[in-house]
């Protein structure tokens, strides 16, 4: 009997022990699972750990991604000019000793021309007129003494270059005259040339000199009868208009036709008409 009870003894001990043997285990095994969640947790972040998007009407900002950054080298993009032609500063006299008009010429240009010009009137470096059409032609005084010198550069009509010609200038000697006129039919002999009378066409005329009666200069009509005679003059001279009549008329004997001082300080633009009578109107006139 007690060898019975000590076996009934030893199974609860066994079955005692078993048992808190597998609650160990489970409580192990939960230990276990629990830790793994955790480390599962810290590496996926949660809606909790996440940083929230920022909807339209945060009033935080979001920080702008940086943009890579360019370097430029900044080439610069050579640029060339094209030099055709040579020019040259021709020199005319003003309207008083120390007024110069410059105007120029241009050679050896291949059959280009002069587009736009620009001046420096001190030869400083600067240009005093830039380029235009208007240009052609400009005037300037001698300041300081009797020259000067000038920089002219001409734009030619295919938008190439002259290289800048620079010359030394100093007043022409004297002053810029014309005298001009029409050679006109005086029909009702009045010494007048009246709107219904007309010109005649290439006369010669002579531009004379009153002190011994030459030849200064001579000229033609044009096709409207009109002469022009432009000179520089370097002293005074009384000037007058003479002329051979053409076939078909007369001098007018009784108009005359006067004459002029010419030259610096003086006339230095005359009108001088020469009246021709032609030999139809002869009887009429009370002369």
């Amino acid at each position: 009997m007690r060898q019975k009870g000590f076996a009934h003894l030893f199974v609860i001990i066994a079955i005692f022990i078993i048992g808190l043997g597998g609650v160990g285990y489970s409580i192990y095994k939960k230990t276990t699972e629990r830790n793994q969640s955790q480390q599962v947790s810290e590496t996926i972040p949660t809606e909790e750990n996440q940083t929230p998007a920022l909807s339209p009407t945060s009033d935080q900002k979001p920080t702008p991604l940086s943009k890579p950054k360019i370097t430029s080298t900044n080439t610069p993009v050579p640029t060339t000019q094209s030099y055709n032609g040579v020019c040259d500063v021709i020199t005319l006299a003003g309207s008083n000793p120390n007024e110069v008009v410059l105007t120029y010429s241009l050679t050896s240009s291949g059959g280009r021309y002069m587009k736009e010009a620009r001046w420096d009137l001190n030869n400083d470096g600067q240009w005093d007129h830039d380029f235009s059409s208007s240009n052609a032609q400009v005037t300037t005084n001698l300041t300081s003494g009797n020259s000067k010198t000038v920089r002219l550069q001409l734009k030619l009509s295919d938008n190439t270059f002259t290289n800048a010609c620079i010359k030394n200038i100093s007043a022409p000697s004297g002053t810029w005259i014309t005298i001009w006129g029409y050679v006109f039919s005086d029909n009702n002999c009045s010494g007048f040339m009246d709107s219904s009378e007309s010109g005649i066409v290439d006369v010669p005329v002579r531009i004379t000199k009153i002190s011994d009666y030459s030849t200064y200069g001579t000229t033609n009509t044009d096709g409207g009868g009109k002469f022009s005679y432009t000179s520089l003059l370097n002293e005074l001279i009384e000037m007058t208009v003479t002329m051979t009549s053409p076939s078909g008329y007369k001098s007018h004997p009784t108009h005359i036709i006067g004459s002029s001082l010419m030259g610096y300080g003086k006339n230095t633009n005359v009108q001088m008409n020469i009246p021709q009578v032609p030999y139809a109107s002869v009887g009429q006139c009370s002369f």
